[in-house]
């Protein structure tokens, strides 16, 4: 009977005692998605010549966005995972303890690791001449990160496992290296989210010809020029608005702002943007 309640008493106090580790997963794994969905969008306006600054979004768009990029590198990198565990399992569980099998698994890890080394060193020279010479990082330069942290990791994981050695600087390098892995993985996640957002900039460039345009009314003359754009001042005195432009695009409303660019944008014209109040005019959506 006092087992019981002992049992009933302990499992609530259990759950509680996790939650403070589920609310900072669940906080550091929102930040995450911010980010990445801030990178999308930063690269996607920065195309159109817009400052991400300028934009008055709201968190769920990026938190959205995040998701959008995250999702398929959740699936590769599962994929990775079960298809490495498939091999493990092929080529060193199943290997029959013998001299002759224990050797080629020992061969096999020093293969591995040498790799792993290789990668690191690789690795580390580049980033010494990337940062003394002020450049931009290669663009394989995280995978080698990510995979040679990845495979030094294994190799020291299957070692220890076999030999039933550990010990504080085994642990201090396991760290290290999945510090090394996570971040050569989050650099890859970024680039991909930095590509997305770059695309959909290009493809918004090569269709804004065949987007609805939309007609903007002004009580006052704007300095609102570009391919295709037409002013025409009304002649009607009782009309609140005396110009009337045609030809423009919608990049987005933003806050109480319009940002606006000419219908005849292509990826190797200027990239004007203009920003109108909306209190300095009328917007008729979806005109062609």
């Amino acid at each position: 009977m006092d087992m019981s309640l002992n049992s009933a008493e302990t499992a609530p106090t259990a759950w509680w005692a996790r939650a403070p580790a589920i609310v900072l997963d669940v906080a550091v794994g929102t930040a995450l998605l911010y980010f990445l969905g801030w990178v999308r969008t930063d690269a996607t306006y920065r195309t159109l010549n817009v400052n991400v600054s300028m934009l008055s979004l709201n968190p769920a768009v990026y938190v959205y966005r995040g998701f959008i990029v995250l999702l398929p590198a959740i699936l590769l990198l599962g994929f990775i995972v079960v298809v490495a565990s498939a091999l493990h399992r092929r080529f060193v569980v199943r290997t029959p303890d013998t001299h002759k099998g224990q050797g080629r698994v020992r061969r096999a890890l020093i293969a591995i690791r040498s790799a792993g080394w290789l990668g690191l060193t690789t690795t580390a020279t580049a980033t010494i001449a990337v940062v003394s010479q002020g450049g931009a990082p290669p663009y394989w330069l995280p995978y080698v990160l990510a995979a040679s942290s990845a495979a030094l990791g294994y190799a020291d994981q299957s070692a220890a496992a076999k030999t039933h050695k550990g010990g504080r600087s085994r642990g201090v390098r396991a760290s290290a290296l999945v510090v090394l892995s996570v971040a050569g993985t989050l650099m890859i996640i970024m680039s991909y989210a930095e590509r997305l957002g770059v695309q959909q900039g290009q493809q918004f460039l090569a269709t804004a010809q065949d987007q609805p345009t939309v007609t903007l009314h002004t009580k006052e003359r704007l300095s609102i020029a570009g391919a295709g754009v037409k002013v025409v001042r009304m002649t009607d005195e009782g009309s609140e608005f005396h110009y009337r432009y045609t030809g423009l695009v919608l990049l987005i409303r933003s806050g109480d702002d319009y940002l606006l660019a000419p219908r005849g944008l292509t990826p190797d014209s200027p990239r004007p943007v203009f920003v109108v109040p909306r209190d300095k005019g009328r917007l008729d959506l979806g005109t062609w």
